[in-house]
């Protein structure tokens, strides 16, 4: 069985509202379920959870509004269950040349992104989670042999960033700005989400900026970079790498030149997150 490179988000802010590209290795065959859809939310009492809820430290305006105003309201917005289509079309608007139905799964778009953002500081990523399609061709290794070492090992080959140019096209042709302004006025879907994950009263926004920042953390690691395969799946030999989260040894999988433009792009994502303006 062969190792299959998936494509869930942090691109769904570049390829929808994030910029990123999170490949995770899955043998073949192996088939996605679908995202789980509940609106059981632990209970709480209205009363304590207002008084324990912080404010929001970086807070999300729709278009129109100032950041100081009231919450935004949903009246404008379809409901989440059914805000694929709408959603689908805006982002067809907002990336021009990046052909969207090529990299997005159009089901549960919203619910699929916050559930994927929630995950990526995590130490792995359900595929049940992905929002985007399977990026063509193989994760590309090669047998390396390694003085001393009692097992067969492998590096990522020099190849295999070539895989991702389509992907990283994409990630470079994609206005921020535009993007982020979509997020805004979808923003009241995005919580609503989030919430349904029984995060609460917690501020969606704040756990986005908070994975960005995990992200741009990630060490940029020399090549050749160093594999081993103790069952189907490959991982890095390094144990210190091996232990990093799903979304850190994603960005390191897909090649150091790669992961500088995704970084660049989360760079200018979150300066836009921040910005105290109105579009």
């Amino acid at each position: 069985m062969k190792p299959r490179d998936w494509a869930p988000p942090l691109l769904l802010i570049t390829a929808g509202v994030v910029a990123a590209g999170f490949y995770l290795l899955r043998s073949a065959g192996d088939a996605p379920a679908p995202v789980p859809v509940t609106n059981e939310v632990p209970a709480a009492d209205p009363d304590m959870a207002a008084e324990a809820a912080p404010a929001p430290q970086f807070p999300v305006s729709p278009p129109g509004q100032a950041d100081d105003d009231a919450a935004p309201l949903m009246a404008d917005l379809p409901a989440l269950a059914d805000s694929d289509s709408e959603l689908r079309q805006s982002l067809i608007g907002a990336m021009d040349q990046v052909p969207i139905d090529a990299f997005l799964v159009p089901q549960q778009i919203v619910r699929r992104f916050v559930a994927t953002i929630d995950n990526l500081d995590a130490p792995s990523l359900p595929m049940r989670l992905r929002a985007l399609r399977r990026i063509d061709g193989s994760f590309a290794v090669q047998p390396v042999t390694v003085a001393d070492a009692a097992d067969p090992q492998w590096q990522i080959s020099a190849s295999n960033p070539a895989r991702y140019a389509g992907f990283v096209e994409a990630v470079q042709l994609a206005d921020v700005e535009r993007l982020v302004q979509l997020y805004r006025r979808y923003y009241p879907l995005f919580q609503a989400a989030y919430e349904e994950l029984g995060h609460g009263s917690d501020y969606f926004n704040d756990r986005l900026i908070q994975v960005i920042d995990h992200l741009l953390a990630t060490p940029e690691v020399p090549a050749p970079v160093l594999l081993q395969r103790p069952k189907v799946l490959y991982q890095f030999a390094d144990p210190e790498l091996e232990s990093r989260s799903a979304g850190q040894k994603a960005l390191i999988r897909i090649g150091s030149e790669n992961a500088e433009v995704i970084k660049g792009k989360l760079r200018q994502l979150r300066t836009e997150l921040v910005a105290s303006r109105t579009p």
